[in-house]
């Protein structure tokens, strides 16, 4: 996994015009390597070239879209967000992803639009340019367009993209008797959408280390499946898995197909395959399996934060979680603490190097804050779609009683916010985890239950 991924991430370095030739010395040395029978060098060899080829492929193996006037049926690929005067979305014309900006009686239409549906446009078509190149061709954007004209007729999409619209602004106008901070929040925890959150919540999450329960990862995808497992329970196995994965495709959109999302839900996907097949799987497998398929099917995956995160976190579960549990012990809360350090070690050096801070103090506010997010992803959806159907004396209870853990949520992100230690403290409390748990690995007695 790791070779592929950073195969992947060479491949930008490397000309397309030349991959053919690379592609060709490491097949025939691939071949060598076969007729010695290294089996393992032959993984890696077979793993370097994929990425390195799929990796060119995807930075240069592409068709500059045409300056000037342009124009045609627009699909959305991301929801509108309002920018001050503008509007700014992703659309897909012709097969091509631009950044579109539109203001006045344009913006007003645009921002109605939700993801998978489709709009008529005319505009202005350009390059790339500024300092968010990069980052667009992260999310295989090739220009830039600015919207002069919009047709008020448009088209829903898919019957897909059409429900998962529909159950998103039920889930939002579900709870409306909510504090508009608090329903924000709500929304961030069930379906990861984040755009209406205050800025002093969203950094506040940030600085206590809680930011990823605002991002759908494998946990929501844990407690939809939990929920469905009552109407999936006794189907036929073959049944049973086309239903499951049909619900993961759907999550996926719901949740507008953040990267950490599509992993949780091909992981998922896989294991209940192996399920139905009766074969047992083991998740640093399914993880490595997961990886690279999304790195063949998606080579720019490489470089999105959010995949590298929710990957090495799932990496820290798997790998380091064992290890953990040996130095902290067992118990409900241990194992919660254990979970959170081994998560934290796994995108330890991501978290450095593109946000250039670790809180200490996300040892203590995730225990504090887990259990109570985990509450709200497992109830929030079938209480959204309960209160439409309740009358309106049991309806506002129980957003009210949804509102209390949410808040409670937002405050404990702003205590920890508040004593936090920056700077010299927080390395300093990093080098005393650290001590303590290298003390405790060294006077832990072996257990034989966590060989492996």
């Amino acid at each position: 996994m790791l070779v592929m991924w950073s195969a992947t991430l060479y491949g930008k370095h490397i000309p397309f015009a030349a991959t053919d030739k690379r592609m060709i010395v490491l097949i025939a040395a691939a071949g060598c390597v076969v007729i010695l029978r290294q089996r393992v060098l032959v993984v890696t060899l077979v793993a370097c070239a994929v990425g390195m080829v799929n990796g060119a492929s995807a930075w240069w193996a592409v068709d500059p879209p045409v300056s000037g006037g342009c124009g045609g049926i627009a699909t959305f690929v991301d929801d509108p967000e309002q920018r001050g005067r503008a509007v700014y979305a992703i659309v897909s014309i012709d097969g091509i992803r631009y950044r579109a900006v539109a203001y006045g009686i344009t913006s007003r239409r645009i921002i109605r639009r939700q993801m998978g549906e489709q709009v008529f446009l005319t505009g202005t078509c350009a390059s790339l340019s500024g300092r968010f190149v990069e980052w667009d061709r992260q999310r295989h954007i090739l220009g830039r367009i600015d919207i002069q004209t919009v047709s008020e007729e448009f088209s829903a999409g898919s019957p897909m993209y059409r429900s998962a619209n529909r159950l998103r602004q039920h889930i939002v106008d579900s709870m409306g008797y909510m504090h508009p901070a608090d329903r924000a929040l709500f929304a961030g925890l069930v379906m990861g959408e984040d755009r209406d959150q205050p800025r002093s919540m969203i950094m506040s999450f940030r600085a206590s280390g809680l930011s990823h329960l605002c991002a759908v990862s494998g946990q929501n995808v844990a407690y939809v499946l939990a929920a469905a497992g009552v109407f999936l329970r006794g189907r036929r196995p073959a049944l049973r898995v086309i239903l499951t994965c049909a619900l993961l495709a759907w999550f996926v959109v719901i949740t507008r197909a953040e990267p950490s999302v599509v992993r949780a839900s091909v992981m998922a996907g896989i294991v209940a395959i192996a399920f139905a097949l009766g074969r047992d799987t083991n998740t640093k497998e399914v993880l490595c399996v997961t990886a690279m398929a999304l790195l063949c099917i998606d080579p720019m995956m490489a470089r999105s934060v959010g995949f590298m995160l929710s990957t090495a976190a799932t990496a820290g579960l798997a790998w380091v979680s064992p290890l953990m549990l040996r130095v902290i012990g067992d118990g409900p809360v241990r194992k919660i603490v254990a979970a959170t350090m081994a998560a934290h070690l796994g995108t330890a050096p991501i978290s450095l190097f593109y946000f250039h801070n670790l809180p200490i103090i996300a040892l203590i506010a995730n225990p504090l804050a887990v259990p109570i997010a985990g509450f709200v992803m497992l109830v929030g959806l079938p209480i959204s779609l309960l209160v439409s159907l309740a009358p309106d004396f049991i309806h506002v209870p129980l957003v009210y009683a949804l509102e209390v853990p949410v808040r409670v949520l937002w405050w404990i992100a702003v205590v920890s916010d508040a004593v936090s230690p920056r700077g010299l403290p927080n390395v300093l409390c990093w080098i005393g985890v650290i001590w303590f748990l290298v003390w405790r690995y060294r006077h832990a007695s072996p257990r034989a239950d966590m060989a492996g």
